[in-house]
């Protein structure tokens, strides 16, 4: 995840049982205390203005219990994780697909994939064969024609006058 921002939490004074999943690597991660310059491309590590290296979080599992059943939530520091982009991204390479997975996973407390199947609905039309073949001959062969016709006539018409 590139460009993640890091998470900050307390897990002391929560209602939520707080577990860091993903976490940044510490050689070359910090976290900036200022702005970055917008005019020049000149991001460096400077301790004495306040940024600090580390390994920080990127993703959190918070669990509690609620109403006899356990709530799951997935806070994650980058927006667009699980956008298309990410998951086309070969430089550098991510494993956003499996970690996605996992995501699912868990949350759907291991059922998963999740079963989206629905009952087969019957279809109002039902036609056989023969059938079929009427409505594509009248559809791609007599109403284009009876189109055709009618333009020629209308055209023919209008050029008399």
């Amino acid at each position: 995840m590139p460009g993640a921002a890091a998470l900050d939490y307390h897990a002391h004074d929560s209602l939520f049982t707080i577990r860091p999943v993903l976490e940044s690597s510490g050689d070359d991660t910090w976290l900036r205390s200022r702005p970055l310059p917008v005019d020049s491309g000149d991001i460096s590590y400077d301790p004495g203005r306040g940024d600090r290296k580390g390994v920080f979080p990127l993703a959190l599992a918070l669990t509690r219990k609620l109403a006899g059943r356990e709530q799951r939530i997935m806070v994650v520091g980058d927006a667009d994780f699980m956008s298309n982009a990410e998951m086309d991204r070969h430089a550098p390479r991510t494993e956003n697909f499996d970690f996605i997975t996992g995501v699912f996973r868990w949350l759907d407390d291991g059922r998963f994939p999740v079963d989206t199947s629905r009952p087969r609905t019957g279809d109002i039309l039902n036609m056989g064969r023969d059938a079929v073949m009427l409505v594509r001959v009248i559809f791609f062969g007599v109403l284009p024609l009876l189109l055709i016709l009618g333009a020629t006539v209308l055209l023919v018409s209008r050029k008399r006058r």
